[in-house]
């Protein structure tokens, strides 16, 4: 679709397809509670409610659920927002149709093409100076009054932008918020994070200061709030730029996160640590990762060892629970795949040089099996590489990760519920039930996988 009208984006059609193909599976619920399955029975009621109020200009978004990710010890956490089902089915209708109005602001590369593309830089430019920066505050300092000057240039219906405004300046509230002394209105700066169409105005609001600063010099990459610049000048007018550029969109950068030198020798720069020589991972976060496969054998020695902390499906089973934990184990090292997306750790430093790493990291499992009382003291056979993961990710394979689309009949969705102790084994559930308890299952499972490399995707959950 090369151009989209008003009508085309509230058109029942275009409505439709977008809660079966994106909400319909999810079980996110806003601060109504209602879910996708119980807000599918009145889907047309709902629709209809959607194009009445949209076409009069009386739409309004209701308070958005606050959900709160923790970000480390000694950092507030990040806030999301969190919309209702019926909000959240037209704000995907404006995400298609802001990328279809402003395809040059889709950010298309992820983090590891832009880590290949400026490895491949700095090797060819050794001795280049370099300023690596982070944007203050990002998503909570976006000026909504310079952003709509933005997309007035190619919005012309006061009906989107109405719709859009009111997105933005719609309140983010705890679950237990008391409606009688909450504000109305959002205050007028910042953009929600967690909303569809949070990461597509972010980049909006920024296109004019990464063509500009990408004229200016000759390596810039931007991704959410992270910079990163190359200058053949000098830092002391590299640094008074970014600073001039940065004032006139409202922000500040970070000077906690800010780095600079004459030459690049090692960096760290969204997750990886680059340096002219290999793309490697910072060992802190190889330590975090590690922890958590650690984590994965104390809850495993529990399980077996103490009766009273296994699950009821593996009572009597101890070679299943043992398949079970080897299991996650593996999915740990290999990452998942769930419809064109892979999850994990490997998947995300897959662009990563430094294979003496990966094996090292490979040797530290090895040894927790050959410590495990559990495993007789060895490796099992089936025990996966995190060598060989990267191997097979960088050849495009996708086969030894675990696939989630192979989950696909209802049988097969309550045996891994019932693997996971999530369900009784014994008690009877109706199709809807398991569904949404899968769907739910699903989204965590996926999520603890992205989170694994610390780097969460368009660090935004839009």
């Amino acid at each position: 679709m090369g151009h989209m009208t008003f009508d085309d984006i509230i058109s029942t059609s275009n409505l439709k397809k977008l809660f079966y193909s994106s909400i319909r599976s999810s079980g996110t619920r806003g601060i109504d509670f209602i879910s996708p399955i119980t807000f599918e029975a009145r889907l047309e009621k709902e629709i209809r409610i959607i194009q009445t109020k949209s076409r009069a200009q009386t739409y309004k978004f209701t308070f958005y659920r606050e959900k709160l990710v923790n970000k480390g010890a000694g950092r507030p956490p990040r806030v999301l927002s969190i919309p209702t089902v019926r909000d959240r089915l037209l704000l995907l209708a404006l995400k298609e149709y802001l990328q279809i109005t402003f395809p040059e602001c889709i950010n298309r590369d992820l983090p590891n093409k832009k880590v290949a593309d400026i490895f491949q830089y700095i090797q060819q430019h050794p001795g280049i100076a370099y300023l690596k920066t982070d944007i203050k505050g990002f998503y909570d300092h976006l000026d909504p009054h310079l952003l709509f000057q933005l997309l007035k240039k190619k919005i012309k219906d006061e009906r989107i932008l109405s719709l859009l405004w009111k997105a933005i300046h719609t309140l983010t509230v705890p679950q237990n918020f008391n409606s009688k002394t909450t504000p109305k209105q959002q205050a007028d700066r910042g953009i929600p994070q967690g909303l569809s169409v949070s990461n597509i105005l972010a980049e909006i609001y920024m296109s004019d200061f990464d063509q500009t600063l990408g004229a200016h010099f000759p390596l810039y990459s931007r991704y959410v709030d992270d910079i990163l610049i190359c200058t053949e000048g000098t830092l002391q007018a590299c640094k008074r730029e970014v600073k001039d550029f940065l004032k006139q969109k409202k922000l500040s950068w970070n000077l906690s996160k800010t780095s600079c030198g004459k030459q690049m020798r090692e960096i760290v720069y969204l997750g990886y640590l680059l340096s002219p020589q290999k793309i490697t991972v910072p060992e802190e976060k190889i330590a975090r990762f590690i922890r958590r496969i650690a984590g994965i054998f104390t809850e495993l020695k529990k399980q077996y060892l103490q009766p009273e902390y296994c699950p009821a499906y593996y009572k009597d089973k101890p070679e299943a629970l043992k398949d079970y934990f080897l299991e996650e184990v593996n999915k740990k090292i290999t990452g998942v795949k769930y419809g064109k997306k892979r999850y994990g750790w490997i998947c995300y430093y897959s662009q990563l040089t430094d294979i003496t790493l990966l094996s090292r990291m490979d040797h530290i499992i090895t040894t927790f099996f050959n410590q495990s009382e559990i495993f007789a003291y060895q490796k099992p056979n089936r025990l996966k590489s995190i060598v060989r993961a990267h191997y097979e990710l960088r050849k495009g394979k996708n086969s030894y990760l675990f696939d989630y689309d192979s989950i696909n009949t209802l049988e097969k969705k309550r045996t891994e519920l019932i693997r996971h102790n999530l369900i009784r084994e014994e008690h009877p559930y109706t199709a809807e039930m398991l569904e949404r308890l899968y769907t739910k299952f699903l989204a965590k499972s996926l999520y603890s996988y992205e989170r694994d490399s610390d780097i969460m995707n368009g660090k935004n959950s839009g």
